[in-house]
């Protein structure tokens, strides 16, 4: 089945704001005027809203509110980004994204939530949702206390979303998003949390399997598993295979340097070594092994240079470039690729799709919009190229014209 282009989501963690008001303003200042750049009736808002803006937003007042600034901006919402719990864009995040990780009861009532706004929030006569939620917590300070109680919070947030639907008809699915350094970073690690752990807790507390992977699945994020050197094809068969729904995926690239030049690695990484957030990198030897890093200064201090290596680095690049420049820098865009063509090849599996390049104002100044206009500009400019790809897979309905790219971005 495929895709119409109104469908496919961005993500608006991009923009600052933490509270109600905030998300209202932001639907009006940016994701609508992408709208209006779009070939589209309407744009699909995926929505980060923090944990202070979904306490507001359970009152009746505040929602209407939202819902009607979606239906002023011609906006859609399926998709809730449910990972940073607040303060994404203060001036260091770092490990702090990942707390309150799903050992504290912090996060499951955030995310049950996030669930009663999307429920009601949902575009009429639709009745699925997907919120991506991060992999359990970071993997430096989980214990095996902390993996016990985030299973038992677990168990909790699928009885809540089964009352959810059972009250509204909305069917809700939380799903977990791997990513470097994390609890849950390599593909064999969430299917043996679904098939083992998750197996075992849910009929301790009556929860049989059928209803346990109706309400949880899995988020895919293209740009964290190439860091992770995995193949994307591989790891979505698996998941595939093991009966767990993938529920969304996230459309994004890493950084990315194939066969260094060691005279020139640090001085082309430099200015992608910024303060905000956690660029977890890992670097291939000639002989094939991986080096693993919890953050890019570290890596590029601690890993000695040498000729043939690989860097892959967890930072969201626009996903339109398979090239940053002339010296070398590159992306891993090649992995949408591989993403498209299992979904060409799988038509059962249909996600929710939604662009996460949350970079853009972190990005060096060369690659940085200077304002609005250019924000909205760049981000329509990534929408397009992946509707441009998603066409040539035969993803995207018929009523969508190729080519509205800006030439000048096209990579394919």
């Amino acid at each position: 089945m495929a895709w119409k282009a109104d469908e496919l989501a961005y993500c608006t963690n991009v923009h600052p704001g933490e509270s109600a008001g905030d998300i209202a303003a932001n639907l009006d200042r940016y994701v609508g005027p992408v709208k209006n750049l779009a070939q589209t009736a309407s744009l699909s808002a995926g929505l980060w809203i923090s944990h202070e803006a979904s306490q507001s937003l359970q009152a009746d007042g505040q929602r209407q509110r939202l819902k009607q600034c979606l239906v002023d901006n011609q906006l859609q919402l399926y998709t809730l980004n449910g990972f940073p719990f607040g303060g994404f864009h203060r001036e260091v995040i770092k490990e702090a994204v990942y707390r309150p990780d799903w050992s504290d009861p912090k996060r499951l009532d955030y995310t049950v939530s996030l669930a009663t706004i999307l429920a009601d929030c949902l575009p009429e006569g639709r009745c699925e949702g997907t919120i991506s939620t991060l992999p359990l917590g970071f993997k430096g300070d989980w214990t095996p206390a902390k993996h016990r109680a985030a299973i038992t919070h677990l168990m909790r947030l699928v009885k809540r979303l089964e009352a959810l639907e059972a009250a509204t008809g909305k069917h809700i699915l939380v799903c977990l998003e791997m990513e470097p350094a994390c609890v849950l970073e390599f593909t064999p690690e969430i299917i043996t949390l679904f098939k083992r752990d998750l197996s075992a807790a849910s009929g301790q507390h009556g929860i049989d399997e059928a209803t346990l992977l109706r309400y949880l699945g899995v988020c895919f994020d293209v740009c964290h598993q190439a860091v992770m050197f995995e193949d994307a094809a591989d790891a979505l068969m698996r998941i595939y295979r093991a009966g767990i729904t993938i529920g969304k995926m996230q459309l994004s690239s890493a950084l990315m340097i194939r066969d260094v030049d060691a005279g020139s690695l640090k001085a082309q990484l430099r200015d992608f070594a910024e303060p905000s957030y956690l660029h977890q990198t890992a670097v291939r030897s000639t002989d094939g092994t991986i080096r693993r890093f919890t953050d890019l200064p570290q890596a590029l201090s601690e890993m000695p240079e040498a000729m043939g290596q690989e860097w892959r680095i967890h930072y969201h690049v626009p996903v339109q470039l398979a090239q940053i420049n002339e010296t070398g820098l590159q992306t891993t865009q090649f992995a949408l690729d591989d993403v498209f063509a299992f979904l060409a090849a799988h038509p059962s599996v249909r996600p929710h799709m939604e662009v996460e390049t949350y970079t853009w104002q972190v990005l060096p100044e060369a690659l940085r919009p200077t304002d609005d206009a250019s924000l909205v500009s760049v981000i329509d400019t990534e929408l397009q190229f992946i509707r441009d790809k998603l066409a040539q897979y035969g993803l995207l309905a018929t009523d969508y014209h190729v080519g509205k790219t800006d030439s000048a971005h096209r990579s394919d």
